[in-house]
């Protein structure tokens, strides 16, 4: 198993779900929820992203090949847009955003956009589409142990929103952004090296 690949695939993944920072919002979504409702919301929307992530996973390069996008093409605009995200994190904010639904919160906000969101879907899509043989099975389960954190945050979201605060969360935040900008220079930097091969 590549250990490098699948440590720097979780955490990248870890750092675009942005579970940490997510915690004030999981908690507040489901403030005063007995515990039985609370685990069924909880378990329904980790399954819901994951369907999400394995079918972006699978299907992404098709879909890019029907829109005749390049994998370099998607690459750059990737790493602009967790670049975005990154400088963003680095300022102390969040990037992710609630709105009132009159349904089930589990599907949205939580599973879309909390836990998967354009960001996450297009880092998977990215890393899938670069895998080879088993180097898939190793990004498979490095988005698997990113899900498996999203929902442990999301179970114990008031006890750890106790614990941490709004300044660890925001120093958190901070640190997450400036690992997150060190990935998107990377993932730009490829898809520029593709786009324009005298660069490499």
């Amino acid at each position: 198993m590549d250990f490098t690949l699948l440590i720097k695939a979780t955490v990248a993944f870890f750092v675009i779900t942005d579970s940490i920072g997510n915690t004030p919002i999981f908690s507040a979504l489901m403030r005063g929820w007995e515990p039985e409702k609370r685990r069924k919301t909880i378990n329904k929307s980790v399954g819901v992203a994951t369907i999400i992530f394995l079918a972006f996973a699978f299907l992404g390069t098709y879909i890019l090949g029907y829109l005749g996008i390049s994998l370099g093409a998607l690459r750059v605009a990737g790493g602009v847009l967790l670049m975005i995200i990154a400088f963003s994190m680095i300022h102390g904010h969040s990037f992710a955003e609630v709105h009132e639904d009159s349904g089930s919160i589990a599907v949205t906000p939580m599973a879309i956009p909390l836990m998967a969101g354009p960001a996450s879907l297009t880092t998977v899509m990215l890393f899938m589409s670069q895998a080879a043989g088993t180097e898939k099975l190793v990004i498979l389960l490095a988005l698997f142990i990113s899900i498996g954190f999203s929902w442990l945050v999301a179970t114990y979201a008031d006890a750890l929103f106790s614990r941490i605060h709004r300044d660890g969360l925001a120093v958190t935040t901070q640190i997450m952004g400036v690992i997150l900008a060190a990935l998107a220079i990377e993932m730009a930097a490829g898809g520029l090296k593709e786009i324009f091969p005298l660069l490499r």
